[in-house]
């Protein structure tokens, strides 16, 4: 009876530890290639050097994703990193709501069309806006379920 309870105690050290390690080991970015509304090629290289990403994937048909646009136009530049925004939408319908959000002329701010359907093949998620934020390094920090405001941005990439 001793025998089993101690290799039960050692299949649970093992079990702990080794969910532990998947925890500790942050996911890094995958690469990533995305349309801008002028049909243009973004991929990872296009995100400047030592700088985070908040990557929003979204619909135009979404009235929460419609207010985070908003959000976004407001607050864009209180966010210390890039931010592209990424739909299954087509590239007209893209242009127009990019044009309609005021997005168009912000620095840190990219409309993408997720022209091959990556994002539902990398990361698992029910609702809109979902949103991945990637650290300097290339690191997937967290995953959010509406968008952050900057304040924790800051605060979960520290």
């Amino acid at each position: 009876m001793k025998r089993y309870w101690i290799a039960g105690i050692n299949f649970c050290f093992v079990f702990f530890c080794l969910h532990a390690l998947s925890f500790a080991q942050a996911k890094q970015m995958p690469d990533f290639s995305f349309l801008d509304t002028e049909s243009d090629i973004f991929t990872n290289k296009d995100i400047p050097p030592n700088t985070a990403l908040l990557l929003v994937y979204f619909r135009t048909d979404c009235d929460e994703c419609r207010h985070s646009a908003q959000l976004i136009k407001y607050n864009a530049s209180q966010y210390p990193l890039m931010i592209w925004m990424v739909s299954p939408n087509d590239l007209e319908n893209l242009g127009t709501f990019e044009y309609m959000t005021g997005l168009t002329t912000l620095k840190n701010v990219q409309v993408l069309q997720d022209h091959k359907d990556q994002m539902h093949r990398l990361f698992s998620f029910m609702a809109l806006p979902f949103v991945v934020l990637f650290d300097k390094k290339g690191k997937e920090i967290k995953t959010y379920d509406y968008l952050p405001d900057a304040k924790t941005i800051t605060k979960d990439l520290r």
